[in-house]
């Protein structure tokens, strides 16, 4: 894996080559400036699979270099991970929402990197398979197929701006674990029987739908301070802050009304109309990653119960 590391500190930058030997990656390239990062970037033939960045750089800091980055049509969906000692929950929330992968602590612990370079060194080779196999469209599957985490999400991060990557929304969570998550709720905003959406629709049809509804909920929620990502068969998972509790008949409603007025290639699936549901919020238990994830699924399930009562 070919790792790029941006640091102004000297220390750092000595440092890193030899906790990533340990952790068993070799060959980092790295850069003491943001300007000289992307300069390499921009003029490198061989693409690099990971890179680490640092926030707190004079000039560009970490976290505009990493939305720079992400403006590169090749690096769209490479894993990027923040390296800092900045702990403040609007840092982490801003660094998300400029395509941050994850967040890394310093002072650096080896086994924590190792863990993480791993992780992002699988989804590097997930997304250059994906990527290989792809159709015209972007990442669809063939139409008889459901899709699967991934297959529509980084078609949705090249257009649909309020969303981030739903493996970046998990590790969001878990930086969130160190504050008080009294006032933070996670819920799911699903396309109703998208099965059947996405079996009876052309991939440009299926796309179309779930990007005007990405669309119309990422508007819905504007006023509230939130993290979204697609997760998979039609569901949104939402991480939110706020001291009221969501609204979810109202926002349920909101949602549906702006992706009524949306266009979309097909306005039915079959006889059905696009139809939306919106799951009551729960606590984030964001102790450890299977927390979080078991926190997201259990928002899914919750949406999909208020689609099954609503057709009762």
């Amino acid at each position: 894996m070919r790792i790029l590391a941006v640091d102004d500190d000297k220390n750092i930058r000595d440092l890193l080559p030899v906790l990533l030997e340990q952790a068993g990656y070799f060959g980092l390239t790295t850069e003491a400036s943001a300007e000289d990062a992307m300069k390499l970037l921009e003029s490198s033939e061989r693409l690099f699979d990971c890179i680490l960045v640092d926030i707190n750089m004079p000039g560009i800091n970490g976290i505009d270099l990493c939305a720079q980055i992400r403006q590169l049509h090749s690096y769209r969906h490479t894993p990027i991970m923040m390296l800092t000692a900045i702990r403040e929950i609007e840092i982490i929330g801003r660094a998300f929402k400029a395509g941050a992968t994850d967040y890394i602590i310093k002072p650096f612990d080896l086994a924590e990197i190792g863990a993480k370079l791993k992780i992002a060194d699988e989804l590097s080779r997930a997304r250059h398979s994906a990527m290989l196999s792809s159709s015209s469209v972007g990442l669809l599957k063939p139409r008889n197929n459901v899709d699967s985490v991934g297959q529509y999400n980084q078609v949705f991060q090249d257009g649909t701006e309020g969303l981030i990557d739903y493996t970046a929304l998990g590790n969001y969570a878990r930086q969130m674990s160190a504050y008080d998550l009294s006032d933070t709720q996670v819920f799911s905003i699903l396309i109703d029987q998208f099965k059947i959406v996405h079996a009876t629709s052309s991939p440009t049809e299926a796309l179309s739908i779930l990007t005007r509804v990405a669309e119309a909920t990422v508007s819905s929620l504007s006023s509230i301070d939130h993290m979204a990502a697609y997760a998979a068969h039609g569901a949104f998972v939402i991480v939110a802050n706020s001291k009221d509790t969501v609204a979810i008949i109202e926002l349920e409603a909101d949602i549906q009304r702006r992706t009524d007025r949306l266009s979309i290639n097909r306005a039915t699936v079959g006889e059905a109309e696009i139809r939306i549901s919106v799951g009551r919020p729960g606590r984030l238990n964001a102790a450890k990653n299977r927390r979080v994830k078991s926190s997201f699924e259990r928002a899914i399930d919750r949406a999909e119960f208020r689609m099954k009562k609503k057709r009762l």
